[in-house]
């Protein structure tokens, strides 16, 4: 930000590091023009060869501008914020040569794309999503060959009083050559980042939001996790490169309307969400009765801004049922293709999360017990003192019952959620990524 200092103008850091304030640094003469007090991207090189000042790169805007801030923000921690002319030139020959799905094939060697054209398929997003990485398709048995996958899609039927689902995944690999800009690009970038009100993705847009991007009623390349289930079990699962094509893009809220019964369904993609919505639930029984996975719903703020760049509204979006749905189909996905990557000791990345400490379950045990949530009789004796916890395994298995007793309490007083979550959470270990599966405590997973 631009600063008077006496007779002189400096350049003060926005941001502080790591608590700190920031160093400012002189500015040359046309720095001025920036305006006192406004925020710009200083860079050095003003004032000749041998000076120190720093210019004006790039003007922002002001600091009482929340959307100019969080610009400076992504500018501050290093992105870009464009798209380097090599990596775009390159995105949009790839995307002209492939889309929509113009080659088929999967590489030297790779066994042939599946073609999935004729299986009802659709995605679920917010109403404000720019790109559908994500689809889905589900049918149980007795469908027509082209509702269960077969006319190309091959493999045997879907089991017996069973279902199957199918979870495809944007193919970006098909678009990025190894080496290539795009590569180097999104190697250096790591990752999309979100902040609210925009996003600096990682994937050039005309991939991200375009070629890649599951839109209905164009061929997309895809990769597809095939689940087979019965009863929430699964048994067994395949993963293979394929393509797709989306019958419709939905949102949660019109997904929400048809379990409500507010909204018709319409086809092909009626009977595939019912399907899809059993099997979530089934999914979700089996999780709460067999395993550890946490119950917590700390909902997700959703910011709007006006014209001028201000916020608008702030609404804290929960969880609904159409979001649970995503939610235990991808972590199924997800689970089954840890374990194929396993079992044929492929090197990847894995996200683990630990088991929880002893010493943290007691003392959440201690601040629930404070705070009127009712405790079990497993975890606090009939006098209100807190049992011992032998084990990382009890403790795993105490903070699951605490996520479920915390959830039925918030359904039942309509208030503290958030608090009451947190303090859960802060029992908890944090997650990290490993090259070895270490299993997931707070998905009660072991993939």
């Amino acid at each position: 930000m631009l600063r008077r200092r006496g007779k002189f103008f400096v350049a003060e850091p926005l941001f502080g590091d790591g608590g700190r304030p920031g160093r400012q640094v002189s500015v040359d003469k046309g720095a001025r023009e920036l305006g006192e007090g406004r925020i710009g991207l200083f860079v050095p090189g003003g004032g000749g060869r041998r000076s120190r000042s720093h210019r004006v790169a790039r003007e922002i805007g002001a600091p009482d501008v929340a959307r100019d801030v969080l610009e400076a923000l992504l500018l501050d921690r290093g992105l870009p914020r464009r798209i380097a002319r090599e990596v775009g030139m390159e995105a949009e020959g790839v995307a002209g040569a492939l889309g929509p799905a113009a080659r088929w094939d999967s590489g030297a060697g790779a066994p042939p794309r599946r073609d999935l054209r004729g299986l009802p398929t659709f995605t679920i997003d917010p109403v404000t999503a720019k790109d559908f990485d994500d689809a889905i398709s589900a049918a149980e048995a007795g469908a027509g060959a082209a509702e269960a996958g077969g006319d190309g899609a091959g493999g045997p039927a879907v089991p017996a009083d069973g279902q199957r689902i199918w979870v495809h995944i944007a193919d970006v690999s098909a678009f990025v050559r190894p080496g290539g800009a795009i590569d180097g690009d999104a190697r250096w970038r790591g990752t999309s980042v979100y902040v609210p009100g925009t996003v600096e993705p990682m994937l050039p847009p005309a991939l991200s939001n375009d070629a890649c991007s599951l839109v209905p009623n164009v061929d997309r390349l895809a990769v597809t996790v095939q689940i087979d289930l019965r009863g929430g079990r699964v048994l067994s699962a395949e993963v293979f490169r394929s393509i797709i094509r989306s019958d419709a893009r939905l949102t949660y809220e019109e997904v929400d309307e048809v379990f409500a019964g507010t909204r018709r369904a319409e086809d092909p993609w009626a009977r595939p969400l019912d399907v899809a919505r059993r099997v979530a639930a089934a999914l979700q029984e089996r999780r709460e009765t067999t395993t550890n996975a946490l119950e917590l719903d700390t909902g997700e703020p959703r910011f709007t801004f006006d014209d001028a760049g201000h916020p608008r509204d702030i609404v804290v979006e929960r969880a609904t049922e159409s979001h649970r749905l995503i939610e235990h189909l991808m972590v199924t996905a997800n689970e089954q293709v840890a374990r194929l990557l396993d079992e044929s000791r492929t090197p990847t990345l894995h996200r683990v999360h630990g088991l929880p400490e002893v010493s943290s379950v007691g003392r959440l045990v201690e601040q629930l017990a404070t705070l009127g949530v009712p405790m079990p009789s497993s975890l606090v004796s009939a006098e209100g003192e807190a049992r011992a916890i032998a084990s990382k395994e009890d403790a795993s298995a105490a903070v699951a019952e605490l996520s479920r007793r915390v959830d039925a309490h918030v359904r039942r007083t309509g208030h503290g959620r958030a608090g009451l979550s947190y303090l859960v959470l802060r029992a908890l270990q944090q997650a990290r990524y490993e090259p070895k599966g270490l299993g997931h405590a707070g998905l009660g997973l072991r993939h």
